[in-house]
């Protein structure tokens, strides 16, 4: 049985408030007011796994898999018109070389191996996604 009631029977382990509220530890800033820490929201190796996410963690959307990713978040959107060269997507964005120094850098991404090989993933990630989202639209009309 499904303790939330979920006819679905898919409901997320933590809410956004239980994230908040029990996970501890404390916010800490560099004198540049600059973080010293950060959470990877694109360490997804598909767009199914970025559509389960959406269904059943914290900032749940129940119609997660009826609709695009890049209709989820203003970050995933952005990070998809970063692909499709959307101009309007462009002021928003910056080479990841030319971040001000008093900005800090994931470590993850100083590689420049593993920073190519991320965006390479991303890349294919949208673009089945795009794929995907043309053949339903073609088979709906």
């Amino acid at each position: 049985p499904n303790p939330t009631g979920d006819e679905n029977g898919v409901f997320p382990l933590w809410q956004a408030a239980d994230i908040r509220l029990e996970s501890g530890g404390n916010m800490v800033s560099q004198e540049s007011d600059g973080h010293t820490g950060y959470h990877f929201h694109n360490q997804f190796e598909s767009a199914e796994q970025i559509h389960y996410k959406y269904l059943t963690y914290g900032h749940d959307q129940p119609d997660a898999m009826e609709k695009p990713m890049w209709e989820f978040h203003e970050d995933i959107e952005m990070g998809v018109e970063c692909i499709r060269k959307n101009s309007s997507s462009s002021d928003k964005t910056i080479s990841f070389n030319d971040i001000p120094s008093g900005h800090m850098r994931p470590i993850y991404y100083m590689n420049d191996e593993a920073r190519n090989a991320r965006h390479q993933k991303w890349i294919q990630i949208v673009r089945d996604e795009e794929k995907w989202w043309a053949q339903k639209l073609k088979e709906k009309n």
